[in-house]
């Protein structure tokens, strides 16, 4: 939306004023409004072959937790995948799992967006005055305010786990060996620190930072 308005005449009245009003706004995208920007893993086949474009995150909603051990390898594992079999919405199994290994992934570009809700007001105000023929005087006014209110990824928060805890005996022990929970050495772990309620948010006016990554794509089919 803008707007302008002007009097006056320099030339048979002396003076001319202008003012002009600007008004942006931009509602918030959603990531997961846009087909090419709804998730960070995507299965696709190319030459008869079945792919895995991979880029969830191990700080899972609900935690990952790793365990290690006097004398013995340690483990990681999901206690929600252990207890269900399966990991949370927006999660997925890792595809990096092993033998020892059994850990969520979080898609975090579910909680992202395209584009960030934002609006900008201009005003600009322009006044002159002809005081004799040879003298002018003039003022000019300009006033711009960006506010955007950005809704960003999860925050990884790390945390440990005492080995003894009631969250211990809860979420970790059930899923160790006899031989383990003996040997108990530390519980770890990671996740994202995601609202299901509402997303976390920030704003900020004047600016904005951004950041944007690049990545070209090249395949050849092998016979």
């Amino acid at each position: 939306m803008s707007a302008s308005y002007g009097f006056g005449n320099l030339e048979t009245k002396g003076f001319n004023v202008l003012a002009a009003y600007r008004h942006d706004q931009q509602s918030q995208i959603k990531s997961t409004e846009r087909e090419f920007a709804k998730t960070s893993y995507i299965p696709f086949d190319f030459c008869g072959n079945h792919y895995i474009y991979d880029r969830t995150s191990t700080a899972t909603i609900p935690a990952n937790v790793t365990a290690t051990f006097n004398n013995i390898p340690s483990v990681g594992f999901s206690p929600y995948l252990k207890k269900n079999g399966s990991c949370l919405q927006m999660n997925y199994v890792s595809l990096n799992n092993t033998a020892t290994t059994q850990n969520c992934a979080f898609d975090f570009v579910q909680t992202v967006e395209v584009v960030a809700e934002n609006k900008r007001d201009s005003l600009f105000l322009k006044a002159a005055l002809n005081v004799s023929d040879k003298l002018q005087l003039f003022a000019d006014f300009a006033f711009s305010r960006f506010d955007i209110t950005a809704r960003i990824a999860p925050s990884t928060a790390p945390f440990t786990i005492a080995a003894n805890s009631a969250m211990s005996s809860q979420y970790v022990a059930p899923y160790l060996t006899a031989q383990q929970l003996a040997n108990v050495k530390s519980v770890s772990g990671k996740c994202g620190t995601y609202d299901w309620v509402k997303p976390r948010s920030s704003s900020a006016s004047v600016f904005a930072w951004s950041r944007r990554h690049r990545c070209r794509w090249a395949w050849t089919c092998g016979t």
